[in-house]
């Protein structure tokens, strides 16, 4: 090995670089499978980053308490809700004990109002998830129009109903319905 070795010094010299070679064609040939592009990982992380959130803010899921003080009024899944005038409406809607869909139907007219709903306390749809709207305002001449609905998946746990919660401007008019689970 030692007499080869020394005698063919040239030979392993030219073993070594065609294995570089052979390696760099696998690499830019449409095998790719065989190598790594770390350039295309690190774009995709970058957009996954840029996407995902401001890296500054801390997100934090919305909640609310409600005590019965604060209701409006209650309803049933299917009743219409109206206008309770200027400021913050918070309306209690039972929706009973069979889990589904549950679609809300609002109009929020000429002034903008924005809509939200929580189940146990947590926020599960709101007007925020309507594009072209201004802060979760819709209705007006703000660009989200006044006539939309939201959907979300109701599964039944400890509660047997939502909170709906305007909150509406000066001279507000509104309405909704909020169906029942299907």
């Amino acid at each position: 090995m030692n007499w080869f070795a020394f005698s063919y010094w040239w030979f392993i010299w030219l073993f070594f670089i065609a294995c570089i070679l052979l390696f760099m064609w696998l690499c830019s040939s449409s095998k790719k499978s065989a190598c790594i592009d770390y350039s295309s990982k690190i774009e995709e992380i970058d957009l996954a980053l840029d996407s995902c959130c401001n890296c500054y803010t801390v997100l934090i899921e919305d909640t609310i308490e409600i005590d019965e003080d604060t209701l409006t009024a209650t309803y049933t899944c299917d009743d219409e809700a109206r206008s309770g005038g200027d400021g913050v409406t918070t309306n209690k809607h039972t929706l009973g004990k069979n889990s589904g869909k549950v679609v809300l139907n609002f109009d929020m007219e000429n002034v903008p109002d924005k809509l939200e709903v929580y189940y146990e306390g947590k926020l599960i749809a709101s007007t925020t998830q309507i594009p072209g709207n201004e802060n979760g305002y819709v209705g007006g001449e703000n660009g989200a129009g006044c006539c939309n609905q939201l959907s979300f998946d109701y599964k039944f746990n400890k509660e047997d109903f939502c909170i709906v919660v305007v909150t509406g401007g000066d001279s507000t008019s509104w309405t909704y319905t909020l169906g029942c689970p299907n």
